[in-house]
């Protein structure tokens, strides 16, 4: 059975420690800082009107900041897929929109860090339970990814893989996500950031609990 296939597209290397999520998260905001610094200084010498406001959510820092939780996955994209629904209306259409991105959108793990957490969990030899096993997966989102694989037996089965170290960064991430959108003009100050946050600390908490969800599965009647 072949696992790793280097032809992996729309991938991307999941940042799985909290310091590399904060060290993510603080190059997106030194970004984000920069162009808006530059800009303000542009339009300050050539006498033009400065709006702090719109230079945050400006096309350019917009994208920076999707691609940047897009990569991140875990509690940063959730946030960023709720900001999308509490401050769309409140922004430029064409930020809007390319914050609506994150509930569309979502890089896959490459193969080569999906076999490593497949390892980690089922050991080197895991590939001998599988007829087939394909590393693109079928679906993926904030917190993982689903693959289609086939047993020795010939069962179809679609496996659920949880991003590594997404778990363990919530609450990490949670925080530094609080601070450094309080600190910038990004989300209007008439939304309760702080409750959006702690209702979706406490979803992805209860997502990323996989036990708990296969133990559902099997309690459902007709499963």
């Amino acid at each position: 059975m072949k696992l790793i296939d280097d032809n992996e597209t729309n991938s991307y290397p999941i940042p799985s420690s909290r310091f590399s999520r904060l060290i993510n998260l603080g190059s997106m905001t030194a970004g984000i800082a920069g162009s808006v610094l530059a800009s303000a200084a542009t339009q300050f010498v050539k006498g033009q009107p400065v709006s702090i406001q719109d230079l945050i959510t400006s096309q350019s820092n917009m994208l920076r900041f999707v691609n940047h939780l897009s990569q991140m996955r875990g509690a940063a994209m959730k946030v960023g897929q709720l900001l999308s629904l509490e401050i769309g209306e409140f922004i430029s259409p064409q930020a809007s929109e390319i914050l609506s991105r994150l509930r569309n959108q979502g890089y896959s793990m490459p193969p080569a860090q999906l076999n490593k957490v497949l390892i980690k969990n089922w050991g080197p030899g895991f590939q001998g339970m599988f007829e087939d096993f394909n590393p693109y997966p079928v679906a993926s989102a904030s917190i993982g990814q689903v693959h289609k694989c086939r047993t020795r037996k010939g069962k179809l089965l679609a496996i659920k893989v949880q991003y590594p170290g997404i778990r363990d960064s919530i609450d990490s991430d949670i925080k530094n996500l609080m601070f450094l959108l309080k600190s910038s003009a990004l989300v209007p100050p008439f939304v309760d950031l702080e409750s959006l946050l702690e209702a979706g600390r406490r979803q992805l908490h209860r997502e990323t609990d996989y036990l708990r969800e296969g133990q559902f599965l099997i309690d459902f009647p007709g499963y």
